[in-house]
C-alpha cells in the first residue's frame, strides 16, 4: 500500500508511504534495466524510447468502451478510500508522477541507446478526458513530442 490513511493535520507528504513508494520506484527501474539487458542480449542496435505520464487529475471519472462507461476506480477512488482530502490528492499525484519522470530521465542518462521523450507538463486540465486518458486533442499533443525525438536518433526518417 503506497498511501497512508489520512488523519487530521497530515500534509499531503504524510499521505504517501515513502519507503514503499521508493521501493516501488526501484522495482520499476529494475524492470527497465532488465528491458535494456534483454535488448542488449537480443537486439543490441535497438533503441528504447520512454515517456513519463503527464500530470493526471484525480477526478474519479471513468471512460467509455464500445459505448459502455467503465467506472473510474483508479486514482481518486484509492485516495478517497484512505480519506485523503481533495486538496492533497493532486499534489500527491503530481509528486509521484514527477518522481517517475525523474527515474526515466536518470535511465536516459545511464542506459545506452535510451531516449526519454519529455511529455510531462504537456497537457492542460482541459486535455484530460478522465483521470487516466487524455482527450483526442491531448493524445495528439503527446504524440507531437515524438517526431523530434525519433529524428534525433533516426535522421533519415521522413518528416511527418
Amino acid at each position: 500500500v503506497l498511501l497512508n490513511a489520512y488523519q487530521a493535520g497530515m500534509t499531503w507528504e504524510d499521505c504517501l508511504n515513502m519507503p514503499r513508494f521508493r521501493r516501488r520506484l526501484s522495482e520499476i527501474e529494475s524492470v527497465y534495466l532488465d528491458l535494456a539487458d534483454l535488448r542488449d542480449d537480443y537486439q543490441p542496435s535497438a533503441w528504447i524510447f520512454t515517456h513519463g505520464y503527464d500530470y493526471a487529475i484525480p477526478t474519479g471519472e471513468g471512460f467509455k468502451v464500445l459505448g459502455v462507461t467503465v467506472a473510474g476506480k483508479w486514482i481518486k477512488a484509492r485516495m478517497d478510500s484512505k480519506n485523503i482530502p481533495a486538496a492533497h490528492q493532486r499534489k500527491l499525484l503530481d509528486y509521484m508522477l514527477a518522481e517517475f519522470d525523474t527515474l526515466l530521465i536518470r535511465l536516459e542518462q545511464t542506459v545506452s541507446r535510451c531516449v526519454h521523450v519529455r511529455t510531462q507538463g504537456t497537457l492542460k486540465d482541459a486535455d484530460w478526458a478522465n483521470e487516466l486518458h487524455p482527450t483526442p486533442a491531448g493524445f495528439k499533443k503527446i504524440a507531437n513530442k515524438f517526431p523530434a525525438a525519433l529524428a534525433g536518433v533516426f535522421p533519415q526518417l521522413p518528416s511527418p
